[in-house]
């Protein structure tokens, strides 16, 4: 990615605000979707998580403060194997993908929320 270019908070945020705030929306409903175990729902879910979080990846990071840089690329890593072990076990009916995807969208989003306090941190 390129983090848009800008090098300071506001700029940053300006470019790439609503991108890491619909990943965050997205971390949640997965984490919600797939504890329910509505298959076509869940594969929904996850291709969103996996569609933006590839979109972060490439449009807001690497952002130019290395707290957040480190926390926001921790959430997107995790997210994208989260989704990618939730759509194998959707795939294959496989409970242990089905848990390990919840895990790793836990992790993911635990990762996410110290990637907003950093960014509220961010002066």
């Amino acid at each position: 990615g390129n983090g848009g270019g800008a090098t300071t908070k506001e700029g940053w945020l300006e470019e790439n605000e609503a991108l890491v705030s619909a990943y965050s929306r997205d971390l949640v409903a997965a984490l919600n979707t797939i504890n329910m175990g509505e298959r076509t729902a869940t594969v929904a879910s996850c291709n969103q998580v996996s569609d933006t979080a590839r979109e972060v990846r490439q449009e807001a990071l690497p952002a130019p403060n290395a707290e957040v840089n480190t926390h926001l690329t921790k959430a997107v890593d995790l997210g994208i194997q989260a989704a990618e072990s939730c759509l194998a076990g959707a795939r294959e009916t496989q409970a242990h993908a089905i848990e390990e995807a919840q895990r790793l969208f836990a992790d993911a989003r635990k990762a996410m929320d110290d990637a907003e306090a950093a960014i509220d941190d961010w002066v």
